[in-house]
């Protein structure tokens, strides 16, 4: 946790998150994972026969890796009015008034019933790792273009329920149900 001002307090997100090694098993493949073999020979072949081709199928992989990556470096912004998730790639703002429970978790818990938990788990990602999860009031909206994202946005209705990963989940959650006590009437 660290502050420059007074009235905000930030901490910072993971930086080894579960979005950023899901992305890099998805593309670099996993060794547990059926047919990685054809990709990399298909990989090869297109590279020795039409160099086009070959470069796109492994600059992507690379351009997207770097994308995923960049969604897990910034912080998350306690004020008196909202919380804020900043990263490289967006900003997701959720008003006090909107957040109706913040807990911690772990992945396994938070995605155990959802429908990409076989997935995780599949791909060998680490879901003992504790999580926030904020529990909303009303929709998560991620809009078509991607910088801002929210409750009070327009945009595709995503659930009530967002996973942030953190440095320090416990001191996050204990001081935000702090701020949360404040902001209810």
């Amino acid at each position: 946790m660290h502050t420059t001002n007074p009235a905000l307090i930030q901490f910072p997100l993971r930086r080894d998150s579960w979005h950023a090694s899901f992305m890099t098993r998805t593309f670099f493949g996993n060794r547990h994972q059926p047919g990685n073999d054809y990709v990399c020979s298909f990989s090869s072949w297109c590279i020795s026969v039409r160099p086009l081709l070959g470069s796109v199928l492994i600059a992507f992989p690379i351009i997207g890796i770097w994308g995923w990556r960049r969604y897990s470096i910034g912080t998350v912004e306690l004020s008196d009015h909202d919380l804020v998730v900043r990263s490289r790639t967006h900003t997701q703002t959720y008003p006090w008034e909107d957040i109706a429970s913040v807990t911690a978790t772990t992945l396994e818990d938070a995605k155990a019933a959802g429908p990409d938990g076989w997935i995780l788990r599949n791909m060998g990602l680490d879901m003992k790792r504790p999580v926030a999860l904020l529990g909303l009031r009303r929709q998560y909206r991620e809009p078509v273009i991607w910088q801002r994202s929210g409750t009070r946005t327009l945009g595709i209705p995503r659930g009530n329920k967002v996973l942030i990963e953190l440095e320090d989940v416990r001191g996050f959650v204990e001081l935000a149900n702090e701020y949360l006590r404040v902001a209810r009437p």
